[in-house]
């Protein structure tokens, strides 16, 4: 069995560093998709119940809820099949659709607490910029909505390119009159919200009320740049156990249609992972994983339970023995995130939920 362990001081060191960089902003932890890969037990742990956090959907929220008793944000508005459970959990929830909200409010036998999801150019979910004055006003109409937040999404959170820095800026600007106008109709609004990850460092200027990180919160940068900004503690570890040690004689095929054949004799470790577990078979032949802090390079395919690495130059390694896929010295997240050709966050919400995980 694979296990990440999960650095929750780290998690804690990293919060705070950004509610020093953000001063007397609020600061919403995103934690969505399982907590960006660590689960929901080991964020709330590292998270506490003092702030308000951000979920993707009811039943995430239902989920962290059984672990902190804190406000939560559901990001998406959620199917109408959800409302029921909404309801009786007291969830904070984003909307964007009048039908919806109508349903909300009819369903609702109290006050229950939305925030207006504004589509200032994502081009995703949200209330449009032409459509905001509308929607406010029927929204008042309804006698159980309580309207408390507004928030949106940069779509270039991490780009400098002047392009991107210019679509950035209009961005703003629709938030800026999409705050205005629902404040003109709910009175001022206690959440106000623009900055996710990228832009804490990138817009300090449209902070608002309220940011909120999502995996700086684990330590790991957007882009190198970052570093120069940020500084963030690394808080997960990647491990498989060694469950077989051969020595392999020339010409041996390694892993399915033998994209790696042996020129020498080798000794190959194989590991207890696998792409079922979140590794991708783009690792094959490119990463490597850390043993008793050398590097074992992938050997072979990457298979759906097992991979190979070349332990040939660590002749101390024994079965049962710890490989680590990254251990943030030898070898970080962001290269394995480089060798599977995909972002860093979407690398770790690909981890299987059936890892192991140990908080330490």
């Amino acid at each position: 069995m694979s296990t990440m362990f999960i650095d929750t001081k780290a998690i804690q060191h990293n919060l705070a560093h950004i509610q020093s960089l953000v001063g007397q902003v609020l600061v919403m932890p995103i934690i969505k998709a399982n907590a960006y890969g660590i689960g929901f037990e080991a964020a709330a742990k590292a998270v506490g119940d003092g702030c308000m956090v951000g979920v993707a959907d009811v039943y995430e929220a239902v989920e962290y809820r059984r672990f902190a008793n804190t406000p939560i944000l559901v990001l998406y508005q959620p199917d109408l099949d959800d409302i029921e459970t909404l309801v009786q959990n007291d969830f904070c929830i984003a909307v964007s659709e009048i039908a919806f909200l109508r349903q909300l409010d009819k369903a609702a036998k109290k006050r229950v607490q939305v925030q207006l999801s504004i589509d200032t150019g994502l081009g995703t979910v949200g209330i449009l910029p032409s459509q905001i004055e509308s929607f406010c006003k029927e929204c008042k109409t309804l006698k159980n909505i309580e309207v408390v937040g507004i928030f949106s999404q940069y779509a270039y959170p991490e780009s400098f390119e002047p392009q991107d820095v210019a679509y950035s800026q209009k961005q703003s600007a629709h938030f800026a009159t999409a705050v205005q106008t629902a404040q003109k109709h709910f009175g001022k609004l206690k959440y106000k919200s623009l900055c996710c990850s990228g832009a804490i460092v990138g817009q300090p200027q449209a902070f608002y009320d309220m940011v909120r990180p999502g995996y700086v919160l684990y330590g790991y940068y957007p882009q190198p740049f970052f570093a120069n900004h940020l500084s963030l503690q690394p808080a997960i570890k990647l491990s498989a156990k060694v469950v077989s040690i051969r020595t392999m004689p020339v010409g041996t095929s390694l892993g399915y249609t033998g994209t790696s054949v042996l020129q020498k004799e080798r000794t190959i470790a194989t590991l207890a992972i696998g792409y079922s577990d979140g590794l991708s078979r783009k690792m094959s032949g490119v990463g490597c994983v850390v043993l008793h802090g050398q590097k074992a390079p992938i050997l072979g395919s990457v298979c759906m339970d097992m991979t190979n690495v070349d332990v040939t130059d660590i002749p101390e390694v024994r079965l049962g023995d710890q490989a680590f896929v990254w251990d943030n010295k030898v070898v970080t997240l962001e290269q394995v995130s480089d060798w599977c050709e995909i972002g860093l966050d979407e690398f770790l919400t690909h981890l299987s939920k059936d890892i192991k995980r140990v908080m330490v």
